[in-house]
């Protein structure tokens, strides 16, 4: 569990205790309060509220990255992950956070680069490298993509996503045979999967 959602959780379970606290508390709660709501636009006013030394804080460049990045404003939410970055050069979290907007924006160079710098911090990070994946899938780089979904998938191999993915990467570079399998695989034990069923359709009709 993410940062955001690990206080959102906290702040919702706290919600009867509103009366009290700091302001600091208060527009905190209220922020993750109205994000729980689906009010983002009236989340980010809260903690945009505050001091300007308040809003000097990792946590405050964070959580406002991740509001701008769910109010769609996503060169915002990149300026505001980097300036968390640069307040916690060595966190994981501020890079994942990044790649949303990075993503959003098709930028998907940037996202590798992104990736890149998590990964020499977290090696075996789940998110970073299956969002890399997705950005080589989309810059035609299959077999970087491929790679990936292969990586993930010793460490997660029931996870449905990242073997749709890697059939996918097969289908790209032509090997059928070992793309139907992997569809096959995933079919198996989730039979109603759309992009399985398309993937498996493509690998019999190219093999």
């Amino acid at each position: 569990m993410r940062l955001h959602e690990l206080l959102l959780a906290s702040v919702v379970a706290l919600a009867p205790l509103t009366a009290h606290g700091s302001d600091t508390q208060t527009r905190y709660r209220a922020s993750f309060q109205h994000e729980s709501q689906g009010k983002y636009a009236e989340a980010l006013a809260d903690i945009d509220g505050l001091t300007r030394e308040q809003r000097s804080t990792y946590v405050y460049q964070l959580r406002r990255g991740w509001l701008l990045y769910l109010l769609a404003r996503y060169w915002d939410s990149i300026e505001a992950y980097r300036a968390a970055i640069k307040l916690h050069p060595k966190a994981v979290e501020p890079r994942l956070g990044l790649m949303l907007p990075e993503m959003a924006l098709l930028m998907w160079m940037d996202v590798l680069g992104t990736g890149k710098a998590a990964l020499k911090l977290d090696p075996h990070n789940y998110l970073v490298n299956s969002r890399m994946a997705w950005a080589n899938y989309n810059l035609g780089r299959y077999k970087q993509a491929e790679a990936l979904y292969r990586k993930i998938l010793i460490a997660y191999p029931s996870d449905v996503e990242m073997r749709v993915g890697l059939g996918w990467s097969l289908v790209k570079q032509g090997r059928y045979g070992t793309a139907l399998a992997e569809f096959e695989t995933v079919l198996e034990f989730a039979p109603d999967h759309a992009s399985a069923q398309e993937g498996q359709t493509v690998s019999t009709e190219g093999a």
